[in-house]
Order: structure tokens, then C-alpha cells, then sequence
């Protein structure tokens, strides 16, 4: 298990297990709630596979409803997030290819064990720096209006 603070995430293998720094990772979104932030990535490219329930995926400015057996491509220097607006888990396989971006969890786990944020607005602020350390740029106003309420935004 990897932990981080945001959903269930199993960590199947890692970057150094494997000549091309491939990761691949199980997480679990539990039902009407957010998972990943609008983010963009730099150095990695993101991979999704929807085992089971049903994960909405933002893809630039689309919002896509991905059930079982779907498969999202979210590569690099495209904006992308997702999150369950569903009534059951989402359990999706997740690899990311190129970079580090295992080192980001560590990373935010590790700062919200030392810092022990109190609110979702220190928190969104810490896992912003993680990120931004890592080519990672996260941007909130492109939340769509329909998850707006699973980010915690009116």
C-alpha cells in the first residue's frame, strides 16, 4: 500500500523493478468522491484501465464516463483528472511511464506525516508543492461544474 491521502492505492510494481521506469498501481475511488485534480504532467504519461464501477475522466476539456473494460490514454502535456460520481467503487489499474512519478507519492506522504495538514486548503497546498516540484502544474479552475461538489468546491 502506498500512503497517500487521497484514495486507496496499491502500488503493483515500481519504476526501479524495471528497465523502462514503468509503475503500475491499483486504486481503489470510493463512491462520490474526487480522485486526481485537472493536472498536466511533463516528464510521464498516464495510463487508466477501469476493472470494475465507473471512473470519469476529464481528457483537455472533455469529461468522459468510463465503465468497466474502458481504457484512458492520458499523456503528457494534456490536462486530464479523474473521479467516481458513481454509487459503487471505482477500481481502476493505473501505469505511468517516463519520470519519477512514484517519487511524487512518496513525496506527499512523507510531507503529510511532518506537516500534518489541517484543512483541505493546506492540503491542497501541499500536495500543489509536490507536485510542481515533479513538472506536475495542477489547476483547479478546470474542475467541471459536475465535480465541482466531490472537490469540495460550490
Amino acid at each position: 500500500m502506498v500512503p497517500v491521502p487521497f484514495h486507496p492505492v496499491l502500488k503493483l510494481i515500481g519504476g526501479d523493478e524495471n528497465r523502462d521506469s514503468v509503475t503500475i498501481y491499483e486504486f481503489r475511488v470510493p463512491p462520490q468522491s474526487a480522485g486526481a485534480p485537472p493536472h498536466t504532467h511533463t516528464m510521464e504519461d498516464e495510463y487508466f484501465y477501469v476493472v470494475s464501477g465507473t471512473a470519469s475522466f476529464l481528457n483537455g476539456e472533455d469529461v468522459i464516463e468510463a465503465p468497466a473494460g474502458s481504457f484512458a490514454a492520458l499523456t503528457r502535456g494534456n490536462l486530464h483528472a479523474f473521479w467516481n460520481s458513481s454509487d459503487e467503487e471505482a477500481v481502476m489499474v493505473m501505469m505511468t511511464v517516463g519520470g519519477k512519478f512514484e517519487e511524487f507519492f512518496d513525496e506527499v506522504a512523507m510531507r503529510v506525516q511532518a506537516e500534518k495538514p489541517g484543512s483541505p486548503e493546506e492540503m491542497g497546498a501541499l500536495v500543489g508543492q509536490a507536485a510542481a516540484e515533479r513538472g506536475i502544474t495542477i489547476d483547479m479552475s478546470k474542475v467541471p461544474d459536475t465535480a465541482k461538489p466531490l472537490y469540495g468546491m460550490e
